[in-house]
């Protein structure tokens, strides 16, 4: 299953809310070189999902998903969750800056 088709199978449309789209994500995923599950995860705890209810959608346990996100806090380089989606918008925003022809973000 690639990531594009993996988070297209979540209930909403648009992953975070809408904030990021499927692409977006997936140039993340690419960019911080995330498994497709971490990227599953990733888009979940972005939203501001529990443990507990990222487990539940992804039908693996609590502990699975304290693994996963310990992989992507070091992935990252950070040390709790307002780190993470901070880093994650800076990813997407220099992304974005590379794309559109800027050489410093």
């Amino acid at each position: 299953m690639t990531a594009k088709s993996s988070l297209l199978r979540f209930e909403s449309a648009n992953p975070a809310d809408g904030f990021l789209s499927c692409d977006d994500w997936v140039n993340i995923g690419v960019v911080c070189r995330f498994t497709t599950r971490e990227l599953e995860v990733a888009v979940l705890l972005f939203e501001g999902r529990s443990r507990s209810r990222i487990a539940r959608k992804l039908r693996i346990s609590a502990e699975t998903v304290r693994v996963y996100i310990d992989r992507l806090y070091r992935k990252l380089r950070v040390a709790s969750n307002v780190g993470f989606v901070l880093r994650i918008v800076r990813v997407h925003l220099s992304y974005i800056a590379k794309s559109a022809g800027h050489t410093k973000m």
